[in-house]
Order: C-alpha cells, then structure tokens, then sequence
C-alpha cells in the first residue's frame, strides 16, 4: 500500500486519527453515551480495510498506529495513557492478525470481538485502578440496600454490571466483525448510494470543535463524591473514608502528574524527526478537513439508533477514500 500522501494508506490513517482526536471529543461534547464503542468500532473498522488492502499489513498497520499516536499526543495533550494503550493494543493485534490470517471472515471477526472486549475490560481495570475496590463495593453496598427491600441475601450486583458492559461490547465486536468482513464487496454500493459531498471551508456545521472543559475532571468528582457517600451511610464499619480518598487521588495524580508526561515526552521526542513533523502537520490539515465530510455524510443517513447510525457515518468516510483511491 503506498504511504504518500493522498494514497489510501494516507487517507486511512487520517481517518483514524480524526476518529480518536475529534470524533471521540464532538461525541462526548453532544453526551452520547458508549462513546469508546463509536471511535473503538471505527478504529477496528479502519485497521481491517488496511489489512486487507496493504500487501505488508503487519508494517502498514503499525506505521498507521504510530502516526495516530504521535497526532493524538499533540492535538489532544490531555488525553489518559489508557487512551494510548488502546490505540497502541488495536495496532499491534492488527497488524499481527492480518500479517497472519489477512482479511477472511474468522480473521476479522476474531480482531474486532477481541479489541472490542479489551476495550471494556480495560475501562474497567481503569476504573479499578483510579477508585480502588472501594467503587466496586460502594456498587454492591448502595444495590443490596435497594434489593433488600424486596428479598433478603446480599448479592454482587457489581459482577453483574461489569458482565453486561464486557458482553455489550463483545456483541458490538461480532457485529463490526461481520459487517467489516465483507465490506470490500459494500464499496462500490455505499459510493453510489451517497451523494458526493461538495463542502467549503466557510460552510456551517452543527458538529462543533470540542470545547476545552474540565469534564473528565467533574465526572471524576462526582463518582468519587457518590462511592464515599454510599460507603459513609451504608458501610461505613468496613472502610476509612479518608484513605479511600486519598488512594483514589493519588492514583489519578500518578496517572496525569507522572506517567502522561513521561509518556508525552519520549511520544514528542520521536514526532521531532523531521519526516514524521511533516506527516503530523499533514494529517493534521486532514483531520480538520474531516468535520464537514464526516458530519454531510451523517445527515444524509436516515433516523436510527445513534450508535449505529455514527458508525455507518465512518463506513462511508471508508468506502469513498477506497473508491477515490481506485479511480
């Protein structure tokens, strides 16, 4: 697959890097909820289209991951190391699925149910890892309080709750697997079908840039606020309160304060080279260009369940840049 830009492998890889820098912050800037399921799903769903179309998808795949990593770092300073990792994780099985298997059928569906599960299990571990045990607990302890009005038993509502977001991300991985497996066959279908859009820098778009904002930090806030109170008035026997604030913000601190920067450092470092500061600065020029397209192509689509519907929105974006490349 050739790297030059304007080639597919380009096109591609500014897609995805708008899908993880802008797509990710305009969902959460409208409170669309599983928004990791839309940019998780369009990341499998870019990555399977390059392995098929790649004759060294193992290379291609991982100098894709590189370059989002290093436009991500820079365009979204911000961003938690658990969103590198999953961007790190999608690369790496990629390129090693698709270097081994290519673009059959089980192939695809195995990439897609396994980034989409490590996706959950790692929001999860992330969780675990900024509020301790204690959220998990505060989980059981306020449920069982409601429960036991009804029936006595203490039960782990918490397993329950973390099982069903795992299967509902497992389920969107065999649905992105199934659909992606036999996307190239769609191309030529999905180009006829939507207008090709004719957009100008100066045309107005409901999808705004996002806003700089302290939501993190507010969520952050609340669901410790919430896990304390819980634990105070329904277990307050089992637990000091003060050391699980204090272990809470001091992992958070440790994630921002320490390992970020440490991380931000050798990622900048490495966008310093001269080839890969142009690369970002010309993906970056794309990945703002991608608003208009993005958001034409997602008002042409009919009324439907919204996670679907921004997803089909990105299989357009794909279809096209496949199309234009083959013209």
């Amino acid at each position: 697959m050739d790297s030059k830009k304007g080639s597919l492998w380009w096109e591609l890889t500014a897609l995805w890097a708008f899908i993880e820098v802008t797509l990710g912050g305009l969902l959460h800037a409208l409170r669309i909820p599983f928004t990791g399921i839309v940019v998780g799903g369009g990341a499998v769903a870019i990555i399977s289209v390059i392995g098929y179309f790649s004759d060294s998808p193992f290379k291609t795949i991982l100098k894709s991951t590189l370059i989002v990593i290093i436009v991500k770092a820079g365009a979204s300073p911000h961003s938690p190391i658990p969103a590198y990792l999953a961007v790190g994780f999608q690369g790496l099985f990629g390129a090693l699925v698709y270097s081994m298997f290519r673009f059959h059928t089980v192939a695809t569906v195995l990439f897609a149910v396994i980034c989409m599960l490590e996706s959950a299990l790692q929001k999860i571990l992330t969780l675990t890892i900024m509020y301790g045990m204690a959220i998990w607990e505060a989980i059981d302890a306020f449920t069982n309080k409601i429960s036991n009005q009804f029936y006595e038993g203490d039960q782990q509502f918490s397993y329950w709750i973390a099982f069903a977001y795992v299967t509902l991300y497992g389920l969107w991985g065999l649905y992105i697997g199934g659909r992606m497996s036999n996307f190239p066959n769609k191309v030529v279908e999905l180009y006829n079908t939507y207008k090709i859009p004719k957009l100008n820098n100066q045309e107005s778009i409901s999808l705004l840039s996002p806003k700089k904002n302290n939501f993190f930090w507010l969520i952050y806030f609340i669901i410790l606020a919430l896990m304390t109170t819980v634990l105070l008035l329904l277990d307050d026997d089992k637990h000091n309160i003060l050391f699980v604030l204090m272990r809470s913000l001091a992992a958070v601190v440790l994630i921002f304060a320490v390992i970020n920067p440490i991380f931000k450092y050798f990622v900048t470092k490495r966008s310093k080279n001269s080839k890969n500061t142009e690369i970002v600065r010309d993906m970056l020029l794309a990945v703002n260009g991608l608003k208009q397209e993005y958001q034409y192509f997602l008002n042409q689509l009919p009324k439907q369940f919204i996670i679907i519907k921004h997803f089909k929105a990105i299989e357009i974006l794909i279809a096209f840049r496949i199309k234009k490349s083959r013209i």
